[in-house]
């Protein structure tokens, strides 16, 4: 019986990451397009906002791994 409810749960995993990965899959796809159709100023202002976005996140898992080593 456990094997069995393992498994639907393993099934059920795989569904909503399926799901998932298709609203994501069309998010992107939104946004691809709505950015193809940006001037070139736009898309460079867009571009250096991600990335600093990225860079504030990688700042952030830096500084608690940081945090972490200090304990």
């Amino acid at each position: 019986m456990k094997k069995n409810k393992t498994k639907q749960t393993a099934e059920m995993v795989k569904d909503e990451l399926k799901q998932a990965y298709g609203k994501l899959t069309e998010t992107v796809d939104w946004a691809q397009k709505k950015y193809n159709k940006l001037d070139n100023k736009t898309k460079k202002q867009i571009t250096a906002g991600l990335i600093g976005a990225a860079a504030l996140i990688a700042g952030a898992i830096g500084a608690k791994k940081m945090m972490k080593r200090k304990k």
